[in-house]
């Protein structure tokens, strides 16, 4: 396909509340959007905030504009091969290539007049959806008032949501969990520490049990399988890695070491989709629960996420952020929509 313009958009979307990613508030929300466009159609991804916290997103603006972008407009790119030839030293950086490499995936969907979920070997299907719920702002006292966090709680799953992904933070844990389980005993959940506790906590971790989540989401640091390891052999719930896995190699070193029973997979943070496909073939091979990784962000990242979701080998809901809950303005962009099915369970299709 010949590559007539391409171009980069750094975004900004103001928050209705504080969020935090990683114990780190912040009032909006930053992307940075690359758009490739042919005679066919147009091609696009999205690294948000939300993934990468810690990354100046205004420095990959900068890279996929003067760098980047300029070694691909007027070339033809017929496979993911000849891309990685193209951008050259380019391609050695895990977040550019994927950028441009789930971008190509989107205008070969275009170019073939289909969906991109099917341009990636899927069937659209209709799938149940959880949604995160971190701990309440707090009052003026600087105390967290449970009320307010099991009133939220008592509202998503009025609304339908199958699962609830609980944030775990300093302060905010073992009471917290026995709130939910004595409210909510039949409730499915599970915990997400973010990497923000050490093996020197194992015996807070171990406690968790007791209340009988689905799984505990990435309890230490990205790079440290090894505790992890030591961890699942001590649970009876799945670890669940999502930061760690960064690529297929980790994610099979991951599998390999029993450092987790279950992954979360973003397309963007493992390299693109070929890589996020290798992943789920690699978690299904092994009998390892396999949950798609979608943080707030806006419809272009959603929507390939979603795409990604609809292959087989994925095993748990969709990881949905209501945009009308936490953006000021959610703009016109194709936001999939939600619907209740009979069960009155909310559900999503791509």
């Amino acid at each position: 396909m010949l590559i007539q313009n391409g171009t980069v958009a750094l975004l900004e979307k103001p928050l209705k509340k504080p969020l935090f990613f990683r114990n780190q508030p912040t009032n909006a929300l930053k992307s940075v959007v690359v758009t490739l466009v042919s005679n066919s159609g147009i091609g696009q991804a999205e690294a948000p905030s939300s993934l990468y916290p810690e990354i100046m997103l205004e420095n990959l603006y900068h890279v996929l504009d003067e760098n980047v972008l300029p070694l691909l407009v007027g070339k033809n790119i017929s496979s993911l091969e000849n891309l990685r030839e193209l951008l050259g030293m380019w391609a050695e950086m895990p977040l550019v290539f994927a950028m441009l490499e789930m971008a190509w995936w989107n205008l070969l969907a275009a170019e073939k007049n289909q969906p991109l979920c099917q341009t990636l070997g899927a069937d659209s299907v209709s799938q149940q959806l959880f949604t995160p719920l971190d701990r309440p702002l707090p009052d003026a006292e600087g105390f967290y008032v449970a009320d307010d966090f099991m009133n939220e709680l008592a509202t998503l799953v009025e609304k339908g949501y199958v699962h609830l992904e609980l944030k775990i933070r300093p302060g905010w844990d073992l009471a917290m969990v026995r709130y939910v389980r004595q409210d909510f005993p039949e409730l499915s959940f599970h915990l997400d520490v973010e990497g923000q506790m050490s093996p020197q906590q194992n015996d807070t971790l171990l406690q968790f049990r007791d209340f009988f989540p689905y799984m505990i989401e990435q309890p230490f640091a990205f790079d440290n399988l090894t505790d992890h390891a030591d961890l699942q052999e001590m649970l009876t719930c799945p670890v669940c890695l999502d930061e760690s896995i960064t690529s297929p190699n980790v994610a099979r070193s991951a599998i390999r070491w029993n450092a987790c029973k279950c992954v979360k997979i973003h397309p963007l943070r493992v390299g693109g989709f070929a890589a996020a496909k290798e992943i789920v073939e690699l978690c299904r091979d092994a009998h390892v629960g396999c949950w798609i990784s979608s943080p707030l962000q806006t419809a272009v990242g959603m929507n390939h996420c979603l795409a990604l979701s609809c292959l087989d080998g994925f095993t748990g809901p969709f990881e949905y952020y209501d945009p009308e809950t936490y953006f000021q303005d959610p703009g016109t962009a194709p936001w999939p929509s939600t619907e209740r099915d009979e069960e009155n369970t909310l559900r999503i299709r791509f």
